[in-house]
């Protein structure tokens, strides 16, 4: 190709994810296992910046004369002391016969002190850990491993900065005749930053490193002409989260259909939204107040609320196996704002299912009051779902993403023997109540809920009466509790749930209470929701699911 076509514009320096740190107790005791086994790596990066930087022997400055006469007088005190110490080992070898004669070589001894080599040992660098009390020290080896490597990654970033900006003694070792002057472009790369970090540090490092690589008095004006680019490569949710949402890359891996190579494609968060700032705006401030953890999961579960989130885990641990091993990211949202994230969701192409409610909703008329304009009004109530009652649903996700429905009806009805409603790639679905088959008293009924609560409460009658005998239950636990054994037909019970939970609800108490049951695997997922997780189970598993 020839030379470098970047030499002279781009300043490149990467930290790779490798960074060999060690704990100090990692070795038997012996001394060359122990240089080898222990971190050195802030020792070793100290060596290449004092040669640059501070190495009095280039270019010596009147403290470097100073510094310089004193490791003079040093090596030759020692070089002294070694001779008077090897004097009757030298002695005894010479009696052996060599070196004897006046033409063979004499046997000396001297050392050569150089100014790096003082930092040529794993204990060059040091934590004073005494409080200004004691003066007690310990080598870097012996501290935590996130706390050496978050010193290392600065020390190098700092490293970085003034190699690029010349500092120092640098400048001089590397103007030449055909000098092109620094780089415009200064691109540091660096790959898992997060190993050994605990969530708080890893924040704070990417909330820092830029400002570190800044840190200069030619980069730290507004019109400088010196530009610091920095990219970040990460499995952690937490490093995610400390970034700008319009500056984060996502890859994805495609599969090959033939045995052709894995690629990966890059999802530009950047614009993702569009011309649509609200929307942007929500989901922004939605993933930095929750987590990031949906860009690194196996499959992503959007759900209506607490209660759902408190009883899925258990739900799944305990009937879904091959859900129980991946690794699922719960975002809660209600029926009325899981839309919103719909451009996220399909740039990632993460199987993801959706779990909602129906909302069902009846017209009604609304009384025209004196001195308003006459005509007609209505409005939608919640309503119980029921088949031929001309209910239309009020959640957004619905009518506006999967399935696109609105009336009742054909969201019951549609589509037929299938799991759940999917997209045309069959990456995300949809499930919401459908009916199902209920037992109370003498009779059996298709009865189709209206929330999490009141299904599961359908789908479990026996836990639930079982975790309102509880001491600490109360609330809707405790009414659910009694619906249950007084209701005498399926639509009674039905009724009864309905209008509770159209009262002053406390969904996570009741999922609270029901964590309290003697055997949790008894508890059985509704049936919408048994769909659901199977569709996403034969996701994860590459199975064919129906549409």
């Amino acid at each position: 190709i020839g030379s470098n076509p970047f030499a002279g514009l781009i300043h490149i320096r990467e930290i790779n994810a490798q960074r060999g740190f060690a704990d100090a107790g990692d070795s038997n005791g012996d001394d060359d296992e122990l240089m080898s086994a222990t971190s050195r790596k802030i020792a070793s990066q100290i060596q290449p910046y004092f040669r640059k930087h501070i190495d009095p022997e280039k270019d010596p400055t009147p403290n470097d004369v100073k510094a310089l006469e004193a490791i003079h007088d040093a090596e030759t005190t020692f070089n002294a002391r070694l001779k008077d110490g090897f004097a009757d080992a030298i002695k005894e070898l010479e009696s052996l016969g060599y070196p004897g004669g006046l033409n063979n070589p004499k046997l000396f001894i001297a050392t050569q002190i150089k100014p790096v080599d003082g930092l040529d040992h794993p204990a060059a660098v040091q934590y004073d850990i005494s409080g200004d009390t004691s003066g007690v020290k310990l080598p870097e080896g012996y501290n935590g491993l996130g706390f050496q490597n978050l010193i290392s990654m600065v020390f190098q970033l700092m490293r970085f900065r003034d190699d690029w900006m010349q500092v120092g003694k640098f400048k001089s070792q590397q103007v030449t005749p055909d000098d092109k002057g620094i780089e415009p472009l200064q691109l540091v790369l660096i790959e898992e930053p997060e190993a050994h970090l605990h969530v708080q540090v890893q924040q704070v490092f990417m909330a820092r490193a830029h400002k570190v690589l800044r840190n200069h008095k030619d980069l730290e004006k507004e019109d400088s002409a010196f530009t610091t680019q920095l990219v970040v490569s990460t499995h952690s949710g937490h490093i995610a989260h400390a970034a700008a949402f319009e500056e984060l890359r996502y890859f994805k891996r495609e599969l090959p259909d033939h045995g052709v190579v894995p690629t990966a494609t890059v999802a530009n968060m950047t614009g993702l939204f569009g011309e649509d700032t609200e929307t942007q705006r929500f989901v922004t401030r939605y993933l930095l107040s929750t987590h990031f953890d949906l860009f690194f999961a196996d499959a992503i579960v959007v759900i209506e609320g607490a209660a759902e989130r408190i009883l899925l885990p258990h739900l799944i641990q305990h009937h879904y196996p091959d859900l129980a091993v991946a690794y699922l990211s719960f975002l809660q949202l209600g029926g009325s704002h899981a839309h919103r994230m719909r451009p996220l969701i399909e740039a990632l192409e993460v199987p993801t299912l959706i779990i909602t409610d129906l909302d069902a909703a009846t017209k009604v008329k609304i009384e025209v009051k004196k001195g308003e304009s006459k005509g007609e009004r209505h409005a939608w109530k919640s309503a119980r779902p029921r088949s031929g009652a001309a209910q239309e649903t009020t959640n957004h996700a619905l009518k506006s993403w999967l399935p696109e429905m609105a009336e009742v009806d054909k969201l019951m009805a549609a589509p037929p023997n299938s799991l759940c409603h999917t997209d045309t790639t069959q990456t995300i679905a949809v499930s919401y109540q459908i009916p199902q088959e209920v037992i109370q008293g003498t009779q059996t009924q298709a009865i189709t809920p209206s929330t999490f609560e009141d299904a599961l409460a359908l789908t479990n009658p026996k836990a639930v009466e079982e975790a309102a005998k509880t001491d600490l239950a109360c609330g809707m636990t405790c009414d659910f509790g009694k619906y249950i054994a007084a209701a005498a037909t399926p639509e009674d019970l039905a009724e009864e749930l309905f209008n509770r939970l159209a009262k002053n609800t406390d969904k996570a108490a009741f999922a609270l209470d029901l964590l309290y049951i003697e055997d949790i695997k008894a508890l059985q997922a509704p049936p919408y929701i048994d769909k659901g997780l199977t569709w996403l189970a034969g996701r994860l598993k590459g199975g064919v699911t129906a549409t």
